[in-house]
């Protein structure tokens, strides 16, 4: 992933919902998508677009998660009771 990519995150995040699922799609050119347990609206036209460093800065815990790259989309959810990411493959 490039240093410098754009990630587009629900804004329910910025205003105190806990991260619960990162998304990369590999048909929106390779992007990210991190949101809250039950984003009020799915459609990421509506999600701030943040560089990859402010993300980082945010939301350590997705620091080995956004290095890595994938042939198909993938999404991961973030476990109720652990900091640990579960994936599921899409």
């Amino acid at each position: 992933m490039n240093n410098n990519q754009m990630i587009y995150v629900d804004p329910q995040l910025s205003q105190g919902e806990a991260l619960r699922w990162a998304y990369f799609f590999k048909e929106l050119n390779n992007n990210w998508v991190i949101t809250s347990e039950n984003p009020e609206n799915k459609n990421i036209d509506t999600y701030e677009l943040l560089d990859k460093s402010v993300v980082l800065t945010k939301y350590p815990e997705l620091k080995q998660l956004l290095t890595l790259d994938f042939d198909k989309s993938i999404s991961f959810c973030k476990g109720m009771n652990s900091d640990k990411w579960y994936d599921f493959h899409f």
